[in-house]
């Protein structure tokens, strides 16, 4: 991920973000110059295949990077089925419905 998620908050479309300081905008500017200025020198030298290429993938690549600033901005819940013991558990008695557990 190229993008912090603090740079941005959620957009007012459904699905999105939109910048909060200058950083998220420079994220976007950047962005948009490394998308389009190849695209407009590969058509400029007549390689309209490579630049339709260009254009698509690079658009998926940036997509992606979007989508991992959201993921970030807004993690999965943790599951409540889901018993973790982490430093925080006190371990020395566990127990579960079928077991009895005890640190030795």
């Amino acid at each position: 991920m190229f993008g912090n998620h603090t740079w941005f908050q959620d957009s007012r479309l459904p699905w999105g973000i939109s910048p909060v300081n200058w950083k998220g905008k420079m994220y976007f500017t950047l962005w948009a110059a490394f998308i389009v200025l190849p695209f407009l020198a590969l058509l400029g030298v007549d390689r309209l295949p490579e630049s339709i290429i260009w254009l698509v993938s690079s658009k998926l690549f940036w997509f992606w990077d979007v989508r991992q600033i959201h993921s970030a901005m807004h993690p999965a819940p943790e599951p409540d089925d889901v018993f973790v013991i982490d430093e925080n558990t006190d371990v020395s008695k566990l127990a579960t419905r079928n077991y009895d557990m005890r640190l030795r």
